[in-house]
């Protein structure tokens, strides 16, 4: 795509051992260049590594971990990138080896993938640099997944998600790690990557650039049912839903970054065979000044 351009290849054995433990490896090469978005402009290009391992924990519980290799080099331009991006360059280098540690967990009682109508999910991972690279940092992040099912065709779905980063040893999060907010995922009927703090200009104003933050909150209440006239056709959800979500910096670059922002809409999901396709129609429901709106959106390949 215009902002993201991957090649990636992994692999995975689910039965690495007799137990149940699964092995896998990813190799990746990933290019971001966000500035088409209202996100402060800069380009990365990211290419990296790692083993993998899953051991089952229950029944419905997975751990995961493993160590991880990332080269990333970094364009920022003097003069057009935010002053803390030249300044995060000027200090680490435009080009940096990381050296990571990744474990995680799962909780995964659903009853169904791409229909569900109960159960659980839950997913907390870390992700930690070791100071073998050239930069010490973690992000922390928790997210919950809940569906109550009210009737034969109605769903009440509720989804929380938390996201803490930080560095370590007198390093800073680099800047390129930084949660964002807005769009699919977090929050509908705002522009992808818009909410949280923003650029500061040289007078003091603020740009409509962001540089998003190392915290970051979201969640959604919404109620499914299939669309109706379908029968007994599964394929097409729909969705009138709430969401919420805002993003936080350290210090927020001393601006004030207002309340947690909330929008509504309708959501249709369609198992098409393509893959799972999702579309909203959504809208704030407390714009603030210079916030970005998107009332269509759209995602395909994943169904959460």
């Amino acid at each position: 795509g215009k902002i993201n351009r991957v090649a990636a290849f992994s692999y995975t054995n689910p039965y690495f051992t007799v137990d149940g433990i699964s092995q896998g490896f990813d190799i990746y090469h990933r290019r971001v260049d966000p500035t088409s978005l209202s996100v402060a402009q800069y380009t990365s290009k990211s290419t990296g590594g790692g083993v993998r391992w899953g051991i089952p924990i229950g029944e419905k519980e997975t751990l995961s971990f493993g160590p991880s290799i990332d080269y990333t080099s970094l364009d920022v331009t003097p003069g057009v990138s935010p002053q803390q991006y030249v300044d995060f360059v000027n200090k680490y280098g435009s080009a940096n080896t990381t050296v990571l540690g990744t474990a995680g967990w799962t909780s995964d009682s659903r009853d169904s993938v791409l229909y569900t109508t109960k159960g659980t999910l839950q997913r907390a991972s870390a992700e930690v640099s070791t100071p073998v690279g050239d930069l010490k940092f973690y992000k922390l992040s928790y997210q919950y997944q809940r569906y109550f099912p009210l009737s034969k065709d109605f769903t009440l779905y509720v989804s929380g998600d938390v996201g803490y980063g930080n560095g370590y040893g007198g390093d800073e999060l680099p800047f390129y790690k930084n949660f964002f907010a807005g769009g699919m995922g977090t929050i509908r009927g705002f522009q992808p990557g818009t909410i949280g703090p923003r650029v500061v200009n040289s007078d003091g104003t603020l740009s409509d650039q962001r540089v998003g933050g190392n915290r970051r909150i979201a969640g959604t209440v919404e109620v499914l049912f299939p669309m109706p006239g379908f029968g007994q056709d599964k394929s097409v959800r729909l969705g009138p839903f709430l969401d919420a979500a805002q993003v936080w910096g350290k210090d927020n670059g001393g601006q004030d970054t207002g309340p947690i922002r909330f929008s509504t809409g309708l959501s249709a999901m369609w198992s098409s065979p393509m893959g799972p396709l999702k579309f909203s129609v959504a809208a704030p429901l407390n714009k603030q000044d210079g916030d970005k709106t998107q009332a269509f959106q759209f995602q395909m390949g994943q169904t959460f």
